[in-house]
């Protein structure tokens, strides 16, 4: 049976969600974590996908982007298979890394992008490994309370939803 379209357009939100192949781990060490970061900046940026929110999980990952040029696919092909094929050399093993092509579900930004947001955020403080979300170094969570930079992450999109009182 083949795939069904996805719903793609113009400068649309996409929550964008993938596991390991046969739920196995897609990151083992550090540097594997490191290398899909790096990917998904540098083909971010080729590709014209906003990055909104991310977080790398051992066996999944979940990201909220925005695609400015209706690129979503081309963009999750090329940053899945180049890291499938580093995970692969680095692993010195064959076959798939991620389990079937991603998952992504549009998003409505104002009513759902502030949950999907904390959704994403608060995934490793759900699955027990750590206390506290800045605690977990795969989300972008600690560029959202400013103890890291990287700029290919836009999370003012979210925090200027805030209104401080001072300012009205």
């Amino acid at each position: 049976m083949s795939a069904q379209p996805r719903v793609s357009g113009v400068e649309l939100y996409h929550h964008v969600y993938a596991w390991g192949n046969d739920r196995h781990p897609i990151f083992k060490e550090e540097q594997h974590y490191q290398t899909y970061l790096n990917l998904l900046v540098i083909l971010s940026d080729r590709y014209k996908v906003d990055i909104i929110a991310y977080a790398l999980m051992e066996w999944h990952i979940h990201l909220f982007v925005y695609d400015r040029e209706n690129k979503i696919s081309e963009f999750m092909q090329r940053l899945h298979g180049d890291y499938a094929r580093f995970y692969n050399h680095c692993s010195k093993r064959t076959g798939h890394v991620f389990g079937e092509r991603f998952n992504n579900k549009l998003v409505q930004f104002n009513n759902y992008g502030l949950r999907l947001t904390r959704y994403i955020h608060r995934q490793a403080l759900a699955a027990g490994l750590v206390d506290r979300p800045e605690d977990y170094v795969w989300t972008s969570y600690r560029i959202y309370i400013g103890v890291e930079k990287n700029p290919s992450v836009k999370p003012d999109v979210i925090l200027n939803q805030f209104v401080n009182e001072n300012d009205v």
